[in-house]
């Protein structure tokens, strides 16, 4: 039984920390604490660039920010952490072959471990990783923003060995590597989703 506490957070900070701005990252963090009440049993997101920036707060945080991050750090964990605690086990059947991009997020965590092993439970799915081939989404921001042109094909290249594994569809927990993917798809006319 899990009873869903949705506080008003504010955005992790994440895109900040990127362009370099850690005095409003550290603002947003230290705000994101006071927002987050010390007696809950997780906080968690379903974005893994969130994840890895929430956990972060107890390393450029000081004095009692510092320490509510630090006591927080072990509950903040990604929604398919929460699922496999919960041994939950999804019935809808999946497109045949499943993608999965790990976005760099998740790079130096075992996300992408918990997500596969959730989506391995799902009936007649073969999962697709493309790990020795897998880089950038290429929409990390603000290289995207910055470098458009090379963004694209760096989407395109990625999309492109997707489309070459014969994949249904391509999961990914991070909102920009969607974007990305997406984008790559698109510019390959790509029918994918």
């Amino acid at each position: 039984n899990v009873e869903v506490i949705e506080p008003e957070f504010l955005c992790c900070g994440h895109a900040l920390k990127n362009i370099g701005n850690m005095k409003l990252y550290k603002k947003i963090a230290c705000k994101n604490l006071d927002l987050m009440p010390g007696d809950i049993d997780y906080i968690i997101t379903d974005c893994a660039s969130c994840l890895m920036s929430l956990k972060e707060y107890s390393e450029i945080l000081e004095g009692s920010y510092k320490q509510k991050a630090e006591e927080l750090n072990d509950k903040i964990i990604s929604i398919y952490e929460l699922l496999e605690k919960i041994e939950y086990c999804c019935d809808k059947q999946l497109p045949n072959i499943v993608g999965y991009h790990n976005p760099c997020a998740n790079r130096f965590n075992s996300e992408e471990d918990t997500i596969c092993s959730l989506l391995k439970k799902s009936k007649n799915t073969k999962l697709v990783l493309l790990r020795d081939k897998q880089e950038c989404c290429g929409a990390s921001l603000p290289f995207a923003m910055q470098n458009k042109e090379l963004s694209l094909k760096i989407s395109e290249n990625n999309s492109e060995k997707f489309i070459n594994s014969a994949v249904d569809i391509i999961l990914t927990s991070c909102p920009l590597c969607f974007i990305g993917l997406k984008r790559g798809l698109l510019s390959k006319k790509s029918s994918i989703e």
